[in-house]
């Protein structure tokens, strides 16, 4: 429509600069008026074809135009219904994807919780299996405490059965016996002078065994008691505390001594 209003502006415009021209005023000069006229009436049959034939070209014109714009709008209309087809297309694609994605994550959801509760579970193997391990390890060192203290138990079950032997042959043969009390433990000795065997010579040990007294005193045995651990070394000290009580009555006799201290050495052992 548009591309007729102007092709018809334009034709509108060439009529009007198309003006006719004023018959000049009839002058005598001899068959001038003739020539004149015939001028004007050739200039109008001009005038009358080119409009004719002019106006046939505006009318073809305006009917190419007309078939032009027909034809265009019926392009246009073919456009549109394509441009609709594609839009019902793209909403059905849409609503294929949409469907799809809803499937698809129907579909993954429980696999991914199915792989959250496998490694869950690989979580709780491993922690198990650590405090399994643990376990088997505390278990495995009760074990072998147990063991040791079976073995010390039977060491001491041993050494309680020989201790009496001992305190017994120690009495008899050396006049050895220990006496407890509130102020300590008193470790007696007998027949240590060779004129008076039956009289005694004592020392005495605190619970925390820690040297006290000896009775009768004996030079440097205070010495003795400080050097020597009597935790780890009383039986030590117990040999050494006879040789101090006996030794003023020694006289070269030291065979007594010996058998002594081997024998001590041999039980305590």
């Amino acid at each position: 429509m548009s591309s007729s209003s102007d092709l018809e502006q334009q034709v509108a415009t060439a009529l009007r600069r198309v003006t006719p021209v004023a018959a000049a005023p009839a002058v005598d000069r001899g068959g001038a008026p003739d020539l004149a006229a015939a001028i004007q009436r050739r200039m109008a049959s001009q005038r009358a074809r080119g409009a004719d034939a002019f106006y046939a070209k505006f009318a073809s014109a305006r009917s190419l135009a007309d078939q032009t714009f027909s034809r265009r709008r019926v392009q246009l209309k073919g456009l549109k219904d394509q441009l609709r087809d594609l839009q019902s297309q793209l909403r059905e694609s849409l609503t294929l994807q949409s469907c799809k994605e809803w499937k698809y994550r129907i579909a993954t959801e429980p696999m991914s919780e199915a792989t959250a509760t496998n490694e869950r579970l690989r979580s709780w193997v491993a922690d198990f299996r650590d405090k399994r391990n643990k376990g088997a390890a505390i278990v495995f060192e009760q074990l072998q405490a147990v063991e040791s203290l079976e073995a010390n138990s039977n060491e001491d079950a041993e050494m309680a059965e020989k201790v009496p032997k001992a305190v017994l042959w120690y009495n008899k043969f050396l006049g050895f016996r220990v006496i407890g009390g509130e102020r300590g433990v008193k470790f007696v000795f007998d027949k240590i002078d060779p004129q008076r065997p039956e009289k005694e010579y004592s020392f005495r040990v605190s619970p925390r065994s820690q040297f006290i007294d000896s009775d009768p005193h004996v030079k440097d045995i205070d010495e003795l008691a400080k050097d020597l651990d009597l935790n780890e070394h009383l039986f030590e000290f117990v040999r050494m505390a006879r040789e101090k009580f006996q030794s003023p009555f020694m006289n070269g006799n030291q065979q007594f001594l010996y058998s002594f201290y081997d024998n001590v050495t041999k039980y305590h052992t």
